[in-house]
């Protein structure tokens, strides 16, 4: 094995370390479960000759350019990656020369690559026991960084081991004891098992790297105290390479005793001859977000938000159940649309303009052109959706208690809308006898929506309805991720979509782990096409049929807005986010805005009317929910959660 080392090290790559770095006297003593490249890795590296003999090797040379092996280069191809993104590009060659690193770039361009590509290579050259320690701010995204150092390291048979809360500690100490090459973890699970002169403790005494994903987070207050503890335990910071990521990191300082200084940390060396720092930063413009990504606005009264919400997954999201509230919904305004395109190809520009004023989209184009308008007025990681803004109401001015005002306010307004029902009703009636005059209310309702379309407006006949011209009806996507910004609004969003037909999953600190694990397995294989998560699923996870993201309401932070939009339009993929904006939200889309570095633009084709006009429906869907949310028990375990908090920020104030 030691053979097949040495060979690798003599096959013309860079190598760890620079020469102005610390160097090993002796090589490190492999653990009994430590692997060397091994065949498959060998049989991975090929020849030049050989490369050259085909176009696709051609696209891989690209990767054997910045100093990574052969076998890095076929193993990206397994998975279909052929091309470095810049951040890659400039990172990947500085990490092999051995310098610390400061990276910087916009959400989905590859910045877990490049971090774990060249940790991978060392690894393939002397497989050492723990090799990395990564540090992630949240669970669901250690999992997933996990996955990817396990897709790509694939060929050496790379053991990868996630150490995160809520799962079984006695289990993750012995996995740590067991000297796994990979550590994916978060900070405050991990300071509870590496205590001063632990066993798992001396299984990362050696590590060669460490690497903050999502560094500003890490860097954070919150977080400080178990970060401290875990760098307690590694490598001096001049034994070991540190790599610090994030796609806000441009807010960091970009030295190293400002860094320590930043993060109260030893997280660089500091003084004469030291590692250096390599800072790439890959956002050459203003623009924090990708520009394959239309970031978009709804204006709703707060009365009809979950109505508008509604309306808005009806034409862009993953559709509901057939036979449902909003099955039903959908099938209405699908036939609304293959009417309108048959008028449009037999010619009759007149009739559809006409059918267009009845659908959601052409009645707001109907409207606009007639110049109306309408007015509007972890449990102990300190990760950052497990923060009492996720567990409680805001009680800031620009949201206030959105969670009752949404259900109180629908139900006050479908009063309004309830002419059609009979106010001596029975209240004991039976549910057959409701069901049966609940269908009666639909149809009347729909024989009211197709009398009251309007007539279309001069000059409409000569051409599309206005308002049309760029957008597609109907463009879906086949998955949503819907961010709220506590845990009663996220539960209480996610049980009233699927009172109305949607499979939907919710995501959140109060959620046990294995539930949490279980909620985004579903959404990632499909099973589930909308999840509803506060910002614990804001930062870096990689979901790549997302293709819809929806603020329900605006982040009081305006960086935590740019990492929600980046779960979508992702490795140049589109993608749309939509932001549902009522009157107190004002001041907090223009921060959203100045930081992104773009303006949000009004997306076309939303409906007030039609959103008003359903307002009964919704408001008991969300009647039911908030009653199924008391009879689960998840109040009670938000309240608990809320308190369990404020008692640990009390003890962290006190020691302070």
């Amino acid at each position: 094995m030691a053979d097949a080392a040495a060979s690798a090290a003599a096959s013309g790559g860079l190598s760890l370390f620079s020469a102005s770095g610390p160097t090993r006297a002796t090589k490190r003593p492999r653990s009994a479960g430590a692997v060397a490249p091994g065949p498959g890795a060998k049989r991975l590296g090929g020849s030049a000759e050989a490369e050259g003999e085909s176009s696709e090797a051609a696209h891989l040379s690209e990767f054997r350019s910045l100093g990574l092996d052969a076998w890095v280069d076929e193993a990206l191809g397994a998975v279909a990656i052929f091309n470095p993104t810049d951040v890659q590009r400039q990172a990947i060659p500085r990490v092999l020369a051995g310098d610390n690193l400061l990276a910087s770039a916009r959400t989905g361009s590859g910045k877990t690559a490049a971090f774990a590509l060249p940790i991978l290579h060392a690894l393939s050259r002397d497989p050492y026991g723990v090799c990395a320690v990564v540090m992630e701010p949240s669970r669901e995204l250690a999992v997933q960084v996990a996955e990817q150092f396990r897709a790509f390291g694939a060929p050496l048979g790379v053991r990868v081991e996630v150490i995160v809360g809520g799962l079984d500690a006695m289990k993750q100490a012995r996995a740590l004891r067991k000297r796994p090459h990979v550590i994916v973890a978060t900070p405050g699970r991990l300071a509870s098992l590496v205590r001063p002169g632990s066993d798992e403790a001396k299984a990362v005494r050696r590590v060669a790297f460490l690497v903050l994903d999502e560094a500003d987070r890490l860097l954070e207050p919150s977080m400080a105290r178990a970060m401290g503890e875990v760098l307690a335990a590694l490598p001096a910071p001049d034994k070991r390479q540190t790599l610090l990521v994030s796609a806000t990191a441009a807010g960091l300082p970009r030295e190293a005793a400002s860094l320590n200084a930043a993060g109260a940390l030893p997280l660089l060396p500091e003084g004469p001859g030291a590692r250096p720092l390599a800072v790439v930063e890959c956002v050459s413009d203003e623009r924090r977000t990708v520009a394959s990504l239309r970031q978009e606005y709804v204006m709703t009264p707060s009365v009809a938000k979950m109505a508008v919400f509604e309306q808005l997954l009806l034409k862009h999201g993953p559709e509901p159940l057939e036979g449902t509230a909003s099955g039903r919904a959908l099938a209405e305004l699908k036939e609304a649309l293959e009417q309108e395109r048959a008028a449009e190809e037999r010619g009759d520009a007149a009739r559809a303009a006409a059918m267009v004023g009845g659908t959601l989209a052409g009645r707001a184009a109907t409207r606009h052109a007639a110049g109306d308008s309408v007015a509007v007025g972890d449990d102990d990681e300190g990760v950052a959706a497990d923060s009492d803004d996720e567990l409680e109401a805001s009680e800031d001015d620009s949201h206030g208690d959105s969670d009752s005002e949404m259900g109180d306010a629908l139900v006050a307004g479908a009063d309004d809308e309830e002419d059609a029902e009979d106010e001596g009703e029975d209240e004991e009636e039976d549910e057959e006898e409701d069901e049966e005059e609940e269908e009666v209310d639909d149809e009347a309702e729909d024989e009211e929506d197709r009398a009251s379309a309007p007539d279309a407006p001069a000059g409409a006949a000569s051409g599309a309805a206005p308002g049309l011209a760029d957008e597609e009806p109907l463009m879906r996507a086949k998955a949503c991720i819907v961010f709220c910004g506590t845990v009663r609004e996220c539960q209480l969003v996610s049980e009233s979509l699927r009172e109305l037909g949607w499979l939907t999953d919710a995501l959140h600190s109060a959620a046990g782990q294995q539930k949490r694990l279980a909620a985004l397995a579903k959404f990632r294989s499909g099973l589930v096409p909308v999840l509803v998560a506060t910002d614990v699923a804001a930062r870096g996870l990689d979901i790549p049929e997302v293709g819809l993201v929806v603020n329900w309401d605006l982040p009081r932070v305006p960086e935590d807005y740019v990492h929600r939009v980046g779960r979508t339009a992702r490795a140049q993929r589109g993608g749309r986010a939509v932001s549902l904006i009522t009157e107190r939200d004002v001041a907090l889309l223009h921060a959203c805005e100045e930081y992104a570095g773009c303006e949000l633009t009004e997306l076309p084709g939303m409906d007030l009317d039609a959103a008003h006009k359903r307002l009964n429906k919704v408001a008991k869907a969300v009647t039911v929910a908030r009653l199924r949310m008391v009879e689960s028990g998840v109040e009670d375990r938000v309240l608990e959660e809320h308190n369990r908090r404020r008692e640990e920020q009390g003890r962290r104030g006190a020691s302070s």
